[in-house]
């Protein structure tokens, strides 16, 4: 039922944040630097909100110890790097004329969106290590 309730609001939270930060930014590229902003950008805050949920997921999916926790962490965030980086050059080959803006609009949202997940990743480690420890029946080690 917490773990429930965790992921609840961390959907909730991460939903909000993208909803904000997408009319944010759209609304700065687009009168601020025009030359940045094009008509699919908000796709680019809903690609990082997906593969933000799917780490979520995968990382709570298991009862992990917290070091394996962070093993699975850092290699998703490896393989989430990896795949955007493989969509970028995929774009930039095709859409040759927008890659530069495209590129800086992605870079930055790859940015904003890796200090969101750290951060709710430091928030939520140790809520989340209490609930495994109480379902495991081990007693929380400090």
């Amino acid at each position: 039922m917490e773990r429930t309730r965790i992921i609840s609001r961390y959907i909730s939270a991460m939903l909000l944040f993208t909803i904000l930060w997408s009319l944010i930014s759209s609304v700065v590229f687009y009168f601020c630097f025009p030359t940045f902003y094009f008509p699919f950008y908000p796709v680019i805050p809903i690609y990082f909100f997906l593969f933000s949920v799917l780490i979520f997921y995968k990382i709570d999916e298991k009862n992990r110890t917290p070091q394996n926790r962070m093993i699975v962490f850092m290699g998703l965030k490896m393989l989430k790097l990896v795949i955007s980086i493989i969509l970028l050059i995929i774009y930039c080959w095709f859409q040759r004329q927008s890659a530069v803006e495209l590129t800086i609009a992605f870079v930055i949202n790859y940015f904003i969106y890796l200090g969101v997940d750290i951060k709710t990743w430091n928030v939520s480690r140790p809520v989340v290590d209490e609930i495994n420890n109480k379902e495991i029946g081990n007693d929380i080690v400090s």
